[in-house]
């Protein structure tokens, strides 16, 4: 540790070194970074610490994805959230999906009392709030025990 520090950057390190959660430890450090002035006689510490960080980052993600921890029972499926949910509205023909998605989405999607009036799949946006935003997508109606003749058509 360099001796030419600050004493607001000493008294950030004291916490990073009395930190044991792997979390607050990742940003007592990323506080202590910013105490550091950056100059050639820094630039060595800043680096090291930097380090530090990354392998406490990839610590903290490889035991999200494994999913242990205390409240572990074992592995866990993980999947990143980001960017828009996506819902697709799946059923039989003429049970009322184009309905629902009028309804949801507040748009004007072809909805009539016959089979297979959904003739190509249809997404619409609904937002929530002034972030939150799903794209939902009205499909065509699956076919279950379709009469001989309908299938001569």
């Amino acid at each position: 540790m360099p001796t030419n520090l600050p004493p607001e950057a000493m008294d950030k390190w004291a916490e990073v070194e009395a930190t044991h959660n792997p979390k607050l430890k990742l940003q007592k450090m990323q506080e202590f970074l910013a105490c550091v002035p950056q100059h050639k006689g820094t630039s060595k510490l800043r680096g090291q610490i930097k380090k530090k960080m990354a392998v406490i980052r990839r610590d903290l993600d490889e035991k999200k994805r494994k999913g242990t921890g205390k409240s572990s029972g074992g592995p866990k499926l993980f999947i990143e959230k980001e960017g828009i949910a996506q819902i697709a509205v799946l059923g039989d023909t003429n049970v009322g999906k184009s309905t629902l998605m009028n309804l949801l989405c507040k748009t004007d999607v072809l909805a009539e009392n016959k089979l297979f009036a959904t003739l190509d799949s249809t997404t619409r946006t609904v937002n929530f709030d002034t972030t939150e935003k799903i794209l939902i997508s009205d499909t065509v109606g699956f076919i279950r025990k379709l009469a001989p003749h309908l299938v001569a058509s």
